[in-house]
């Protein structure tokens, strides 16, 4: 027997019917995801058009969080490139005051802030002065013991030998960088990266041929050594 089809009646009577409020939070009652957060079914995975009366932001869903029709409803459609954040941090929260569009490092900072990212018997929370962070990290302090960079990196297909005869053979419109990544069997975006010192910048220097703006820097800089 197959249940009742969610056309019978409009989105916002259904999301109503699963909501139940109380003094801070509206809380969901219906389906509830594995993220947490609950969930209405707008049309069936077998039907090929969506019911009348679904709004064109969700005509392309299946289901729709439970807080982002809320959201719809009392706000209007949701700003492109945004998502729907909770104030209370209550993950089945519908209540239109609780809820906001923001990005996701709104989002982040506001788990951050419930201390639901890491327990409160955690060191770090307990002995944040402990935490070891920016120009106090150890390997600011002592990048000479980073012994795992570059050609020295046990995933390295790259030799110091290979950068070198990279960077020499490299000429723009000549030699691409699509025949080297093919010659030494790596990708082009690595060899970008070595040809532009973006990477392996402590291996080998740059020889004045890869680029036509650092070789007239190099000119310069050897004319008035002179």
């Amino acid at each position: 027997m197959r249940g009742r089809n969610p056309g019978e009646k409009s989105i916002e009577e259904r999301f109503w019917s699963k909501v139940r409020r109380t003094n801070r939070c509206w809380l969901w009652i219906g389906a509830v995801g594995t993220n947490g957060y609950g969930f209405i079914r707008i049309r069936d995975r077998r039907a090929k058009r969506p019911p009348k009366g679904i709004p064109n932001d969700f005509i392309h869903l299946s289901h729709i969080l439970a807080h982002r029709l809320s959201y719809y409803i009392h706000h209007g459609s949701i700003p492109p490139g945004k998502i729907v954040c909770h104030h209370c941090n209550v993950k089945i929260c519908v209540n239109p005051n609780h809820i906001y569009s923001g990005t996701y490092s709104d989002n982040a900072h506001d788990t951050i802030k419930s201390g639901k990212n890491i327990g409160k018997n955690h060191w770090a929370r307990k002995h944040p002065e402990k935490v070891l962070r920016g120009n106090d990290h150890w390997t600011r302090k002592h990048p000479e013991k980073i012994t795992w960079r570059g050609v020295n990196h046990y995933l390295s297909k790259l030799s110091l030998s290979d950068i070198s005869r990279i960077r020499s053979l490299y000429v723009p419109r000549k030699f691409s960088q699509r025949k080297l990544s093919k010659m030494f069997g790596t990708k082009q975006g690595t060899i970008y990266n070595i040809v532009n010192q973006l990477s392996y910048q402590s291996h080998v220097e740059l020889p004045a041929t890869h680029r036509q703006s650092k070789q007239a820097e190099q000119k310069r800089g050897r004319s008035e050594a002179v």
